[in-house]
């Protein structure tokens, strides 16, 4: 492709200048789902404008769904929702399960939207290794905008609240990072809010697994009175993170 030009042009390149221009040129076509933290090399990133084929649902009961919405995403897009039925309390949630990454540290980051009714949000970083699980677990609770870790004894710990308390119908981005295979947090990013997880290990269990895999999901949990709805875009999981 001659620089300046589009790959379907009749010019033609005299000499090889510039070598990725083809792929920034795609880039800037398309547009980049990284746009809250550039750190880390991308391994799965879902916009959900395909639907959730991607996705497992994970449901706490009979009356919780998962859906696509369109027009309500960021930027009026395509966002997935996840719903709490009015028959009573309970979660819901979308899984995802890749081969275990060659390196980490790995980050798992969305963009959340708690509508109504949703009492809090969990991000999750599952470690399956062939003999035991580990677990780091981030949470944003909707009503005073509070942050917290889930610690090795599984109680969780609060790094702090999100001014000016909770937010709702507002989109909330948080990106959580951690070295899986040492089991230890390393940053927590909600909105412009950092936290450190460098003094937090993750809950690790013994168990027998037949793969060395990696998991990540999240879940909305909310009283489903009346109907509870969390819209979720820009999924990323990222390796190498610094």
């Amino acid at each position: 492709m001659a620089h300046g030009y589009p790959d379907y042009g009749l010019a033609a390149a005299l000499q090889n200048i510039y070598a990725i221009v083809d792929l920034g040129e795609l880039a800037a076509r398309l547009g980049a789902v990284s746009v809250f933290s550039r750190a880390g090399s991308t391994l799965f990133q879902d916009t959900f404008d395909s639907g959730l084929g991607k996705w497992s649902i994970g449901k706490g009961s009979a009356n919780v769904h998962a859906d696509v919405k369109v027009g309500l995403g960021i930027l009026d897009a395509v966002c997935a929702d996840l719903v709490i039925d009015a028959a009573g309390a309970s979660y819901v949630g979308l899984d995802c399960v890749r081969a275990f990454p060659y390196t980490t540290p790995v980050g798992l980051e969305a963009s959340f939207w708690p509508a109504n009714d949703v009492s809090y949000v969990r991000l999750t970083l599952r470690t399956e290794r062939l003999t035991w699980y580990g677990l780091i677990q981030a949470f944003y609770y909707i009503g005073d905008g509070k942050v917290t870790i889930a610690g090795p004894d599984s109680v969780e710990h609060v790094l702090g609240y999100l001014p000016p308390g909770g937010l709702t119908n507002e989109w909330i981005t948080m990106k959580v990072t951690a070295d899986l295979l040492a089991g230890k947090g390393k940053l927590l990013r909600v909105n412009s809010y950092s936290y450190d997880l460098s003094g937090y290990t993750d809950l690790r269990v013994n168990m027998a697994f037949m793969l060395d895999v990696m998991r990540w999901n999240i879940y909305a949990f909310g009283p489903g009175a009346p109907v509870g709805h969390c819209y979720v875009e820009d999924v990323v999981v990222t390796i190498n993170e610094p």
